[in-house]
C-alpha cells in the first residue's frame, strides 16, 4: 500500500490539474490512519506534507484512531463558552426568548452541526 502512495497524491494531482485547481501542498497535511487496528512502520511523506494526529474538516475533527472523543471535547468545550455567556447575559436582564434564541444560534446549533456525519 505505501508503493502507491505517490501514485495516488500524483491522480490528487492530476485531478486538480484538469478541474482547474491547485495542490497546494504547503498547505496540506498527511494522516496516518492504522490497517487492523496496528501501525505499520512508517515511512516519510513522500511530499514533505505535515503530519498530523488528527485534523478538523467542516467542523468535525477526525483522529487517526477514528475516535470521536477529539470532536466530544471541543463540542463540550464550545458549550460551556456558550453556557457561560448565556448565564452573563441572563444576569444583565436579557428576556428568556431572546436567551432561547442566542442558544439556539450558538450552542444548539454547534452541537447538531455534525449530527449526521
Amino acid at each position: 500500500m505505501r508503493s502507491t502512495i505517490q501514485e495516488e497524491l500524483d491522480a490528487i494531482a492530476n485531478w486538480a490539474a484538469n478541474n482547474n485547481l491547485r495542490l497546494n501542498t504547503a498547505k496540506s497535511k498527511e494522516m496516518l490512519i492504522p490497517q487492523g487496528g496496528r501501525w505499520q512502520t512508517e515511512a516519510p511523506s513522500p511530499l514533505a506534507m505535515e503530519r498530523v494526529g488528527s485534523f478538523r474538516i467542516l467542523g468535525v475533527t477526525i483522529a487517526s484512531d477514528l475516535s470521536v472523543s477529539a470532536h466530544v471535547d471541543a463540542l463540550l468545550n464550545a458549550g460551556a463558552r456558550s453556557i457561560y455567556v448565556l448565564r452573563l447575559l441572563r444576569a444583565h436582564g436579557l428576556p428568556d426568548q431572546a436567551l432561547k434564541i442566542v442558544a439556539m444560534a450558538t450552542a444548539i446549533s454547534c452541537i447538531l452541526d455534525a449530527g449526521p456525519a
